[in-house]
């Protein structure tokens, strides 16, 4: 369970990071 949770998280946290930069890189061109 626990390396399912943690492969879990890390893409959770992969996409939450990706959102992060694609938000901040759309802030920066406006």
């Amino acid at each position: 369970p626990t390396r399912q949770s943690g492969e879990i998280d890390s893409r959770a946290a992969a996409l939450i990071l990706q959102d992060f930069i694609e938000e901040r890189s759309i802030r920066s061109g406006l």
